[in-house]
C-alpha cells in the first residue's frame, strides 16, 4: 500500500490490518501459486478469516487440511471484497493443521484474497 491505487484496492477489500494475501496485485489474473502456512495445532474451536477474489472452488480458493486431508474449503464470489467464513474445527483438537492459499487459474477472476485469519472460541 505505497501509493494511492494500492490503498483505494484496499478500502475496496475491506481488508483487515496492514496486510493481506491477493494474488492479483502484481501480474493480474495471470500470475498462478499455493502459498502454505506452517503446520499448526488446533487449539481453538473455531476459525475465522476473510476471502474474496474469483468464486472458482477448483482453483482460486482457501483451503484448511487437518493431518493431511482438506477438511474445509472456500472462494470468493468474483467480487474484491472479502467477506467473513467460519471454519468448525471442534473435530479436530489438537490436531497438525495448515492453511492452503491457492490460485491455479489465469482466467478472468483467477485471483483470490485473503486476510483476518484468527482463532475464536465461538462461531460468528
Amino acid at each position: 500500500m505505497r501509493n494511492s491505487a494500492a490503498r483505494a484496492r484496499s478500502l475496496a477489500l475491506r481488508i483487515e490490518g496492514e496486510c493481506w494475501i491477493g494474488t492479483y496485485e502484481v501480474h493480474g489474473d495471470a500470475a498462478e501459486g499455493e502459498l502454505i502456512s506452517p503446520p499448526f495445532v488446533v487449539t481453538d474451536p473455531y476459525l475465522h478469516f476473510l476471502v474474496g477474489g474469483g468464486a472458482d472452488r477448483v482453483r482460486t480458493y482457501v483451503a484448511v487440511f487437518v493431518s493431511g486431508v482438506e477438511v474445509f474449503r472456500a472462494a470468493g464470489h468474483d467480487a474484491e471484497a472479502l467477506e467473513r467464513r467460519c471454519v468448525d474445527l471442534r473435530p479436530y483438537l489438537g490436531k497438525q493443521a495448515e492453511i492452503r492459499v491457492v490460485d491455479r487459474s489465469r482466467q478472468p477472476w483467477g485471483h483470490i484474497n485473503a486476510d483476518g485469519f484468527c482463532w475464536d472460541q465461538h462461531a460468528f
